[in-house]
């Protein structure tokens, strides 16, 4: 966190975020990704950001508790690259939240999902988002999810 803290600092302009976040046993603390939202937030930094790449290398308890919360207060994002582990719990009511209550001017979702290690589990997965990526294309929301092994 002290790495955010220390490139991110308040009030800082930042209109697009480029950040990698890795599992490795050499980060002695791996930051939350709810920290670094706040943070982003304390900083006023979602008053700006137009751009959002996000590698998030370790797992996501909730991607719905984290992310609508956190994308609705950034009034200016256009485009949302994320890049994440598996397991991923909280897609579906991620992309149901966005079906209910879009945000603002997000024009583009890509979302990148890696590590599934079982074939039916990326399946059903597959298949619980392809009828939320068609509702949401249909109300001019492009948005892709895909996955890596």
């Amino acid at each position: 966190m002290r790495e955010v803290e220390s490139l991110i600092v308040r009030n800082m302009p930042i209109t697009q975020l480029n950040y990698t976040i890795e599992d490795s046993p050499n980060h002695s603390s791996l930051m939350q990704i709810e920290e670094f939202f706040s943070h982003l937030l304390v900083c006023k930094t979602n008053d700006h950001l137009i751009t959002l790449y996000l590698n998030w290398e370790i797992p996501i308890p909730n991607l719905a508790s984290t992310f609508i919360p956190s994308l609705q207060a950034c009034k200016k994002l256009e485009f949302l690259d994320l890049f994440i582990a598996s397991p991923v719990n909280g897609l579906g009511s991620l992309l149901e939240s966005w079906l209910e209550n879009r945000p603002e001017s997000l024009e583009k979702a890509l979302i990148l999902i890696f590590g599934i290690d079982d074939e039916n589990d990326r399946k059903t997965l597959q298949n619980s988002t392809i009828e939320y990526v068609s509702r949401l294309k249909s109300i001019g929301l492009n948005v892709k999810v895909d996955f890596y092994f």
